[in-house]
């Protein structure tokens, strides 16, 4: 607070820390303890002058105030816990409408009746400074908040005050009753607190919060010649409020004071990190996560001999062998083209004798298993066989891991001699010195974020199916270009470097890269076209394929397959389309764009009936089904497996008929490819695209191909995403089609007519412009150190960047979770977030779960990440209820989707954990969880503890400490798991982009870009809602195509957990708060609007500097004294505390306070009848219970 000579001041609690001291001709007091004094913009000269006296003097104040021309405040402060006395702490509070007042140290009086200690300013001795101690007595400086404007109307007796009367309960607690006699009115005030000081303070609260509302406390302002603060004009119920504005949040006395009492007690920690703690360089942090088995020493040139005599003498065993097995597989290579002459010797030379190279192998032609061991047979045979390392990339993984299965028993070898294979969890080392490596686009991305020394350890490296285009294999491309070059620069061995595909596209791969000729110039890299095998695959299309269908089923399978809603959509939509013209047709039809309306309609009966009629009309040879998502791999087997039977299709039958699901989400299917099948016996084998490339089946002689493919999408501005059915590419159709004729001769029926087929597009749009690309400008700014350039520009670099609108949505998204600086550049939590390699935002939930010792929860949220229906869906509205009623059973009525998936997680997990996976898997069926998806985010909350391990930000051994029921972490990590307000707050800082408001009036929620989602209610309960305002942070917008879009895992929070834990806050001039630029808050306070403001304001910039202070000391060496790792550790339980204190108190018992309009829970689907949504037929318009596309969350 200002004050000036000759006034008076009142200070709470000094501890009787006083002393009497006389300087500069002032007789004063200064507490004693600490000798740490807090000064905001004071410099550093003037701090250390202060901070070093163990007394304050009027004197050494004074020259501190008149050089800065500053008001002080004088507040307690305990810094010295071991004498516990108080400190007068100097804050600066200088602003354009404070005016400049003096400070001294007094001396301090017994306690006055109102229970403050009354302070004396004492006057100077020297006679000439009498006149100015005199006026500043009757001055009243600007800028004192009502606390403090209350203390000088009672001094100067405006206000008559009773004595504070104490009583205390059996508990402990403190009652503090005083009575204020006005002319008019006389008035009684009470507080409760467990802390007399606190009860003392709202009581002196009520205190002005009364005399405002009786109109006193602006004739006492007009009395004083002091302009009254603003005053907030009640909100009126019945006025439409703007629809990104919200009223509240509501700071009562109790959280005001926790407000800044957290403050106060972050900065002063904060200040202590910075002064006694020392921060050495950040420690180099390892950029792949590679397990350093299989990092090579280089070969010595004992070594290198013994892996030539070793692959000499493997190639002989081969040649000897009488294996019928391996015999005939020998005699299927010799066939293969790229093994016949002249193409062997061809490719050979085209990639030895350039940088660069693409080879054009059409489906068949063995390329992915005959191109490594021709240039590894080459090698051998001219006797430098051990310096030939050949990594060939593959873009699935099942696809390199079988290849590796293959190639290694073509050369009669188990896998892990001269063939292994590296995946994210599972690698098989080959032996050293000469070997062939399959791997991922990822693997290969860790390796050249790795340095150089690891890429020199390969002589060739081959990335197969180029076609596919992947984000990682994107990044690939750029960054091989780049190290070769610094490989070049330095001497080293090059690697060659081959491109390959079936489908590639030639003038864009030999443009981007360039080999340099004998003169100089860069000429495009050459190519080479390889002819695929001769087998004959037949083409059927939908005209041909009915016509097969109605002949080979019965009328009840094709009641139950055709005639259903879907197939009958597609069917009517699809012949519209691309059906021949009637005759009256007067115009010639336009074809339809790949996303047109029968896209996104994919018939599973139709896919069912075309399978069931291929197995009627053959005895022999498996068949491949290629569908779009998982969903749709379970349709098809639900179908051909019901009306299977009246066919004479028996699947019971594993001897004669097993069905095969092929998806990233099942692995344990995967295995069923290679397992030996009795004689006679044939598969169906239903897959995603997953089996499109790199997969040699060899009974399957016929492919249905529904011609469709799940396509996401993602617009980085709005931050939604799209999952839709679309019709694949002419050049993924050929793959689909190829994988029928690999080893005998196949058919490939296409559904869809023929002039549907001839129109498709060349080729799919590349992944990098359809997907978040968040983690992508993570990973191009730590693997370009020392290259200038925004990010935008370093992407500009890839064979097809992405759009600037979406990389500069993404930039701005990573400022915000604090991963880059202004300058985009990665700070210690970008380092940290890239490491984990997850989405930057769930990367950081993870770290959050360590600081705020919620380990458990948190990196089970990181791992669901989104798009996980953890919950099966189903269309049958009697199993429709059974799966919301189980997942209010986990929920336990929170309605928080998020949370839900925690708890169901949690049970399966303890399940397995204790009983076994099998008992796991029907406890999840039996509950309607998706066990897949559980086993998928149960591998990925393994990978997140490594990743956090290898990193090193915290303790190990507390990292995968492992309870009986399968929590991840020890007891100190998840002392705060329990907390869902907590979790709700930490996602909501990880997730603040995605907030949405519901104002009071409205019935559409709005993100900061757009409308979001009219809710789909009954007329009753919309209109019921209107009267609710609600903010929510979502996972993720989905949109489909010709409907809203939706907010998935979505879960309501308070606006104080908003302001605060936002990304960006600010105040308007119209004494509101700005939360991410865009929505509004209007506080509503007992105490002065503008200094609430400014407490909130002050706390999310505190809170926020805390964290990247941490986040400092998690990328940095440790520091090497115990006592700096203790008060790093009490400055990190200093923030949990201060934090959970604001949100514990925010979300108090008190909330019936609250206004009517504010509802903590919102409204969700689940709190409506459903004979309510079932009946109300005229007024309602709610999603039909058969789309199984629309989940509880997506309101």
């Amino acid at each position: 607070m200002s004050i000036a000579p000759g006034g008076s001041l009142y200070i709470r609690n000094v501890n009787q820390a006083r002393k009497s001291v006389r300087k500069g001709g002032y007789t004063g007091t200064a507490c004693l303890g600490s000798s740490h004094l807090r000064l905001e913009r004071f410099s550093a000269r003037q701090i250390q002058t202060v901070s070093q006296t163990s007394t304050l003097s009027w004197a050494s104040l004074e020259s501190l105030v008149t050089g800065n021309r500053s008001a002080l405040e004088l507040s307690r402060k305990t810094l010295d816990t071991r004498s516990r006395t108080n400190l007068l702490v100097a804050r600066d509070l200088s602003g354009t409408n404070r005016s400049r007042s003096q400070a001294a140290a007094v001396a301090v009086e017994e306690p006055s009746d109102n229970g403050y200690f009354t302070i004396p300013l004492a006057k100077s001795e020297n006679k000439s400074n009498e006149g100015n101690n005199s006026l500043a007595r009757d001055r009243i400086p600007m800028g004192l908040d009502d606390s403090q404007m209350l203390n000088i109307f009672v001094q100067r007796k405006w206000l008559n005050g009773g004595d504070l009367v104490w009583t205390q309960d059996r508990i402990g607690y403190h009652r503090c009753t005083t009575d204020v006699f006005l002319p008019s009115k006389t008035f009684r005030v009470e507080s409760y607190s467990k802390h007399k000081t606190v009860a003392s303070r709202r009581a002196r609260h009520h205190i002005v919060h009364s005399l405002k509302e009786a109109g006193v406390w602006q004739e006492l302002l007009l009395k004083a010649k002091l302009p009254a603060a603003k005053q907030e004009k009640p909100a009126d119920e019945n006025e439409p409020s703007n629809s990104r504005r919200i009223t509240g949040p509501d700071i009562r006395g109790d959280l005001y004071f926790a407000l800044s009492d957290a403050r106060e007690a972050l900065e002063s920690a904060h200040l202590k990190v910075a002064q006694e703690v020392p921060f050495h360089q950040r420690r180099p942090i390892r950029t792949t996560s590679l397990p350093t088995k299989i990092r090579r020493p280089p070969l010595t040139n004992e070594l290198r001999a013994q892996s030539e005599n070793r692959l000499r003498f493997s190639r002989k065993m081969a040649r000897d062998s009488n294996d019928p097995q391996f015999l005939r597989m020998t005699r299927d290579r010799k066939r293969l083209p790229v093994s016949s002459q002249p193409y062997a010797q061809s490719v050979v030379d085209l990639i030895e004798k350039n940088a660069y190279s693409i080879v054009v192998a059409e489906t068949g032609s063995g390329k992915s298993t005959q191109i490594p061991q021709l240039l590894l047979d080459t090698a051998i045979d001219n006797s430098v066989g051990a310096d030939c390392q050949v990594l060939c990339v593959q873009p699935r993984r099942i696809a390199a891991k079988s290849l590796a299965s293959r190639v290694a028993a073509e050369r009669l070898e188990q896998v892990g001699e001269s063939v292994g294979y590296i995946l994210r969890d599972d690698y098989v080392r080959p032996s050293p010195g000469g070997n062939i490596t399959f791997c991922t686009s990822g693997i290969l991305l860790k390796i050249l974020r790795d340095g150089l020394g690891f890429l020199g350890m390969y002589s060739h490296i081959i990335l197969d199916e180029v076609h596919v285009r992947d984000a990682a294999l994107d990044l690939v491309l750029m960054l091989i270009k780049t190290r070769i070059e610094e490989l070049k620069s330095t001497g080293a061995r090059v690697p060659k470097v081959t491109v390959m595909s079936a489908t590639v596209d030639v003038n864009l791969f030999s443009s981007y890269f360039s080999n340099k000729a004998p003169d100089g110039t860069l000429v495009p890299a050459p190519h080479v076209t390889i002819p695929g095998r001769t087998f004959e695959v037949k083409k059927h299309y939908l005209e041909h394929v009915l016509e097969d269908i109605t002949h080979y089923l019965t009328p009840e399978a094709l009641s139950g397959l055709i005639q259903v809603a879907d197939t009958k959509l597609f069917l009517k939509d699809h012949f519209k389309a691309f059906g021949d013209p009637g005759e009256d047709a007067t115009e010639e039809r336009v074809l339809p764009p790949v996303s047109s309306l029968d896209g996104r309609t994919v018939p599973s009966g139709l896919i069912s009936a075309a399978v069931l009629s291929v197995l009627s009309s053959t005895q022999t040879g498996s068949v491949l089904v290629f569908v779009p998502g998982m969903q749709h791999i379970f349709d098809v087997e639900k179908h051909i497996t019901k009306f299977g039977r009246n066919l004479g299709l028996d699947f019971d039958d594993k001897h004669r008929l097993r069905i095969v699901k092929l998806h990233a989400q099942l692995p344990e299917e995967q295995l069923e490819l290679r397992r030996d099948m009795p004689r006679g016996c044939r598969r169906v084998i239903i897959a995603t695209e997953i089996a499109e490339a790199s997969l040699t089946i060899p009974d399957v002689r016929y492919v249905v191909d529904s011609g469709k493919v799940n396509q996401t999408g993602f617009t980085g501005l709005t931050a939604t995403e799209s999952l839709a059915p679309c019709w694949v590419s002419q050049n993924a159709a050929l793959q689909r089609a190829g994988r029928a004729g690999r080893v005998q001769v196949g058919d490939y029926y296409f559904l869809g007519l023929q002039k549907r087929f001839d129109s498709l597009p060349t080729s799919r749009a590349t992944e990098i412009r359809r997907m978040d690309i968040q983690q992508l400008c993570l990973q191009v700014k730590r693997s370009t150190p020392g290259i200038p350039g925004t990010i935008s520009e370093l992407l500009d670099g890839l064979l097809e960047p992405p759009e600037k609108s979406e990389v500069d949505a993404a930039v701005a998204a990573l400022k915000d979770l604090k991963a880059l600086d202004e300058n985009e550049e990665l700070t210690d939590l970008g380092h940290i977030l890239d490491d984990l390699n997850i989405h930057p935002a769930y990367a950081k939930m993870a770290v959050l779960g360590v600081i705020f010792n919620c380990l458990d929860p948190m990196v089970i949220f990181a791992a669901l990440k989104k798009n996980m229906d953890f919950f099966v869906r189903v269309t049958d509205p009697a199993l429709q209820l059974k799966v919301r009623k189980s997942r209010q059973a986990f929920g336990d009525g929170t309605d928080n989707p998020r949370y839900e998936y925690l708890e169901a997680f949690r049970a399966v997990r303890e399940v397995e954990h204790k009983k076994g996976p099998r008992a796991a898997a029907r406890f999840a069926y039996d509950r309607f969880i998706n066990y897949g998806h559980f086993k998928s985010a149960l591998r990925d909350t393994e990978r997140i503890i490594q990743a956090l391990c290898f990193i090193r930000i915290t303790s190990e051994k507390n990292l995968k400490e492992k309870t009986a029921n399968g929590r991840l972490g020890s007891d100190s990590m998840n002392t705060n798991s329990g907390s869902l307000s907590l979790l709700k707050a930490l996602l909501t800082h990880c997730l603040s982009p995605n907030l949405a408001v519901k104002s009071f009036g409205q019935s559409t929620f709005r993100s900061k870009h757009k409308p979001i989602i009219k809710l789909r209610l009954s007329r009753t309960h919309a209109e019921a809602l209107k009267k609710k305002q609600i903010m929510t942070i979502y996972n993720y917008l989905w949109s489909v195509p010709a409907t809203p879009s939706v907010m998935k895992e979505r879960f309501n929070v308070r606006p104080l957990t908003t302001a605060l834990f936002g990304a960006r806050l600010e105040q308007t001039a119209k004494d509101e708060l700005i939360v991410n630029d865009w929505a509004l808050l209007k506080p509503r306070t007992e105490m002065d609007t503008g200094q609430t403001l400014e407490e909130i304001i002050q706390l999310h910039k505190v809170f926020n500097e805390a964290l990247e202070t941490i986040y400092v000391t998690m990328s940095r060496r440790k520091p090497q004294s115990i006592k700096s790792q203790i008060i790093l550790s009490k400055f990190r339980e200093q923030l949990v505390q201060s934090m959970m204190t604001i949100i514990e108190t925010d979300a108090d018992k008190l909330r019936h306070t609250l206004p009517a309009e504010w509802k903590d829970e919102g409204i969700f689907l689940e709190d409506l009848e459903d004979e309510e949504l079932g009946n109300d037929n005229e007024d309602s318009d709610v999603y039909s219970s058969a789309d199984s596309s629309m989940d509880r969350d997506d309101i």
